[in-house]
C-alpha cells in the first residue's frame, strides 16, 4: 500500500513540475476544430483589411478588390507562430477561410502575400521563399514589424505594394493603315532566370537581363486607332543602355498582306521599379514604327483577360 502510494506521489509531482516549465509566450498555434479552444489559449483576435498602396506614383490607394486569396505569416522573436489564409468576400476586408487569428500578448511581425486576381490561390512559400513565378502575374505583398496587438482585439489594415513592375503599351496606328486583322502583340520580358519571391523583405530580383523569348499579350482597342496592352513582369536593373522587344503583326484591308513590325523599347534609366507603370508610347506612321517616349503613370488595373483598363480621360 505504501509502495502505490509513492508511485502515485511520483505521479502528481511530474505533472506539478511540467506545468511549471511550460513557456506560454512561445507556444506554436494549433489550430483545433473547436474554435473556443482556440479562443482560451490565444486571448487576443486580430482582423485585417487591406488596399494596395501606389505610393511609388503618389496616387492614394484603392481598396483590394473583392474575391482575393491572401496568406499571413505570423513571427514571434524566435518561431514561425501561424499562417492564415483569408478571402476577401466584400473589398477591403479579410475574411478568415478557416478559423479567426488570436494570440497570446507580445510583439510579433506579420507577413502578407496575394496575387491580384479572382480566385487564385496564394502561392506556399519554402523557407520564406517562392521560385515559381510567372510573367503577367500581379504579385502583392505587405510587411508589419514588431507590432504588439492589444486585448481584446486588434484590427489592421494592410496596405499592399506591387511587387512587380509594370509595362504599359500604348500603340497608335494611322488610319492610312485600315487593318482587316490585328494578328498578335508581343514583347520580351525581364528573365526570371534564378529570381524568387522573398517573404521577409516583399522583393523580387531585381532582373539582370531581358529574355530572348517573346511573350504575346492581349489587347484593347480605344478610339478606333488605339491599342493598349500591358505586362506585369520582374523588376529589372540593367549597367547598360537595354531595350525590351516590341512586336506586332497585322493584315491590312487593301491588300491582305501580312506585316510584321518590331520597335525597341529601351529601359527607363536602366531601371524599372517594382511598383512603378511605365507606359510606352509607339506609334505607327507611314509604315514607319516610331517610339514616342515613355512615361511613369498610375498602375493600371486589367480585366479578365489582362489587357488595361484604360481610365476615359487617358485615352
Amino acid at each position: 500500500m505504501k509502495f502505490h502510494f509513492f508511485i502515485y506521489l511520483l505521479f502528481i509531482l511530474s505533472l506539478s513540475c511540467t506545468e511549471n516549465t511550460v513557456d506560454y509566450n512561445h507556444w506554436i498555434l494549433e489550430k483545433t476544430d473547436n474554435k473556443e479552444d482556440n479562443k482560451k489559449r490565444e486571448d487576443i483576435r486580430i482582423g485585417f483589411d487591406a488596399d494596395i498602396d501606389n505610393f511609388n506614383t503618389r496616387t492614394s490607394s484603392s481598396l483590394l478588390n473583392a474575391n482575393r486569396y491572401a496568406i499571413i505569416y505570423v513571427f514571434n522573436t524566435i518561431y514561425s507562430t501561424t499562417q492564415n489564409r483569408y478571402f476577401t468576400k466584400v473589398a477591403g476586408t479579410l475574411t478568415p477561410v478557416d478559423t479567426a487569428l488570436y494570440l497570446v500578448d507580445g510583439n510579433y511581425n506579420f507577413y502578407a502575400a496575394c496575387i491580384n486576381e479572382e480566385n487564385v490561390a496564394v502561392p506556399a512559400f519554402t523557407y520564406g521563399l517562392y521560385d515559381d513565378l510567372e510573367n503577367n502575374v500581379d504579385y502583392l505583398w505587405w510587411g508589419g514589424y514588431d507590432l504588439k496587438p492589444q486585448y481584446p482585439s486588434t484590427n489592421y489594415n494592410i496596405s499592399f505594394s506591387h511587387v512587380f513592375t509594370q509595362v504599359v503599351l500604348k500603340l497608335s496606328i494611322s488610319k492610312m493603315f485600315p487593318i482587316k486583322q490585328f494578328n498578335y502583340i508581343s514583347l520580351t520580358p525581364s528573365s526570371l532566370d534564378t529570381l524568387s519571391w522573398n517573404l521577409y523583405y516583399g522583393n523580387v530580383g531585381p532582373a539582370s537581363k531581358v529574355d530572348t523569348a517573346y511573350y504575346n499579350l492581349s489587347y484593347s482597342l480605344t478610339n478606333d486607332t488605339i491599342y493598349y496592352s500591358q505586362l506585369t513582369m520582374a523588376p529589372i536593373k540593367v549597367e547598360t543602355t537595354t531595350d525590351l522587344m516590341l512586336k506586332f503583326q497585322l493584315v491590312l484591308t487593301d491588300d491582305s498582306s501580312l506585316r510584321t513590325y518590331y520597335a525597341a523599347l529601351p529601359i527607363y534609366q536602366n531601371y524599372l521599379e517594382a511598383g512603378h507603370s511605365y507606359q510606352y508610347e509607339v506609334e505607327l506612321l507611314a509604315d514607319t514604327l516610331l517610339f514616342n517616349g515613355v512615361t511613369i503613370s498610375s498602375w493600371k488595373d486589367v480585366n479578365v483577360d489582362k489587357s488595361p483598363i484604360i481610365p476615359s480621360g487617358e485615352n
